[in-house]
């Protein structure tokens, strides 16, 4: 049971949405609070959240026109950086390393043979894995990733659009340290759901979406 609802729960168009009360939210650290101080998950990115970061951004315009002069008339348009490098010799791929492999499949899926995909994932650690994708909570920032740098809570009593009954936690996560301080102008505005106007677009990296 999650003590907080996702942020992205904003871009949905919901006709009803009843949460509250839940006695597994967290409470602010103060009461009154509005919005929690960052929590950073790490200094510095993996070589894994890195690689997909590049790997799974939409391709640049002089990218995209290359790619449509190289092949058919009816080819779609890339989806992503990686789809330009595609396909890849197997033996090219059997060098990179099983995270770096599930990055790829992450980008665009069902290329890599799944046996590529299942072999031994002994040493890995958290950051390292690909569980799921996601997308920064700052609407400047169009960057996917894989864990996020920053998280931080703003509490509510509206959520997409809807009022819940009572004052719920919401989850934002961000790219990269700092990127949430547009939050803090919900604490200035003595949290008025300020947040409501932080609202983007869903992100999509092959068939993947956004987490939750």
């Amino acid at each position: 049971m999650f003590g907080y609802l996702p942020s992205e729960l904003n871009n949905l168009r919901l006709e009803s949405l009843n949460v509250f009360p839940n006695r597994y939210f967290v409470n602010p650290p103060k009461p009154g609070q509005a919005v929690s101080e960052p929590k950073l998950s790490y200094a510095v990115p993996s070589l894994v959240e890195l690689a997909f970061r590049v790997l799974g951004s939409p391709p640049p315009p002089e990218m995209q026109a290359k790619y449509a002069s190289m092949t058919a008339q009816s080819s779609p348009p890339l989806r992503n950086v990686l789809e330009y490098y595609l396909p890849m010799e197997m033996d090219t791929l059997g060098a990179f390393s099983g995270p770096l492999r599930r990055v790829l499949d992450a980008c665009s899926p069902g290329w890599i043979p799944q046996s590529m995909l299942d072999e031994a994932k002994e040493g890995e650690d958290e950051s390292m894995q690909v569980m799921s994708i996601a997308r920064c909570g700052n609407p400047e920032h169009e960057s996917g990733f894989l864990r996020h740098a920053e998280e931080r809570y703003t509490w509510v009593n509206v959520v997409a659009g809807k009022l819940v009954g009572g004052m719920v936690p919401l989850r934002w996560r961000g790219c990269s340290r700092g990127c949430l301080s547009l939050l803090d102008a919900v604490a200035d505005d003595g949290g008025r759901n300020k947040e409501d106007e932080f609202q983007f677009e869903p992100v999509t990296f092959g068939a993947f979406q956004d987490e939750d």
